[in-house]
């Protein structure tokens, strides 16, 4: 259940921050294409370049414990970056590399807790239901997926954000930075 609930923030928090992030560059940092293009490649290379460290730190801390330090400090330098602004390229790099390394948490120890909650629960209960809690845990994260962005464009909507404004309401820009740094840190 904590598993499932875990990857259900998860999950809503991945769809606001990935949803969210093009309209936050574009719109409250003005960067160009090109430049938001090497911002997202930064989440992709970060948790590419981190996975070897997970790996090993798992010879002193157990997945429990690399899951939670691995997104709390990502959701920590989400929260500073919230109230300390993203104003350059270097911080925006900063912020993404955070955000790769929790991802990469997420999605390198996540799905191996669960295969040992399926062990557990045949070790407990003498029944094979590894297909029925992976697939729980699958279900639950694409409803999460979905919830997610529509929370976002609520969120957004109710902030006065306009898609077809070049230039947006300062409610709709503290609103679409609240999306990127606060809402999914909270989630996480």
């Amino acid at each position: 259940r904590y598993l499932i609930f875990a990857s259900v923030l998860f999950a809503s928090a991945n769809s606001i921050f990935a949803s969210d992030k093009m309209y936050y560059f574009t719109y409250n940092m003005g960067i160009s294409g090109v430049s938001i293009t090497v911002l997202f490649a930064i989440v992709a290379l970060s948790g590419i370049i981190f996975v070897p460290v997970v790996n090993w730190s798992k010879k002193y801390f157990d997945k429990r414990t690399q899951f939670i330090a691995g997104l709390s400090m990502c959701a920590g330098v989400m929260i500073i970056f919230r109230f300390t602004g993203i104003s350059s390229m270097f911080a925006a790099g900063i912020f993404m590399t955070a955000f790769g390394i929790g991802s990469m948490c997420y999605w390198q120890l996540m799905p191996n807790m669960i295969y040992d909650v399926c062990g557990l629960d045949e070790l407990a209960s003498g029944e094979q239901r590894q297909g029925m809690i992976v697939s729980l845990q699958s279900i639950a994260e694409s409803i999460a997926d979905g919830s997610g962005v529509l929370v976002l464009g609520f969120i957004l909507e109710f902030a006065g954000f306009d898609d077809t404004a070049a230039v947006q309401t300062e409610a709709a820009l503290v609103w679409v930075k609240n999306c990127l740094t606060l809402v999914p840190a909270l989630l996480m």
